[in-house]
């Protein structure tokens, strides 16, 4: 997938391919033993669960970068020292392979700020955008939306799950207006790859999204 219609930022120039997993709970033995391969292998939260050995399976991946955030389900404190994945439980930014990331783990407070970035990475999916869960509601975050939307430079990517029932597609979305009075946003491509199951996850039933 395209990361946005507009030119790259010289931070973003060259191809990146990314593979994205969320929601996984416990059950990455599901997944294949040996994902795709790709620059930077991101975890978008909720992976503490039932067997809890996300760290062991990092390890046998193959990408140079590996960054997982924190999930609703997640602990504040994990060792991922076998992966050397970064472990993000408050909002934190990194860069792979010259491109920005903004990784912002979930949390109960409203989210007021977004640092500038190439790549977004949060899990909860911003409001009215891949969030409508099994009741048929809109669950997804108004601040984070918010936050983006107030941002004079837009992410290219934005990367979420948690609403498991949204997954398996992207949009492209306008957030708030460009740098420009009344110059219109660039799109940001918002992609929600959850692998749960609908509703209560017991498996895992889609494949890692691969960007």
């Amino acid at each position: 997938a395209a990361l946005a219609d507009s030119p790259p930022s010289a931070s973003a120039a060259r191809a990146l391919r990314l593979v994205v997993l969320s929601d996984t709970h416990g059950y990455e033995a599901q997944l294949p033993p040996t994902l795709p391969d790709g620059d930077v292998l991101v975890h978008a939260g909720d992976w503490w669960g039932a067997d809890c050995k996300l760290d062991e399976y990092l390890a046998a991946q193959p990408h140079p970068h590996k960054l997982v955030i924190r999930g609703n389900h997640d602990p504040h404190k994990a060792d991922f020292s076998r992966s050397g994945a970064i472990y993000a439980t408050t909002a934190a930014t990194a860069e792979a392979c010259g491109v920005r990331f903004s990784l912002v783990p979930y949390t109960r407070k409203p989210v007021k700020y977004v640092p500038e970035c190439d790549v977004l990475v949060t899990h909860e999916p911003p409001h009215r955008v891949r969030d409508r869960c099994l009741r048929g509601t809109h669950v997804g975050s108004a601040s984070l939306r918010s936050a983006v939307e107030r941002m004079p430079a837009k992410p290219r990517l934005w990367l979420c799950g948690h609403i498991h029932e949204a997954s398996g597609a992207a949009e492209r979305v306008r957030f708030g207006g460009g740098r420009g009075r009344g110059a219109p946003a660039p799109s940001t491509l918002v992609c929600n790859a959850a692998n749960a199951n609908d509703g209560y996850a017991t498996r895992l039933v889609t494949v890692p999204t691969v960007i």
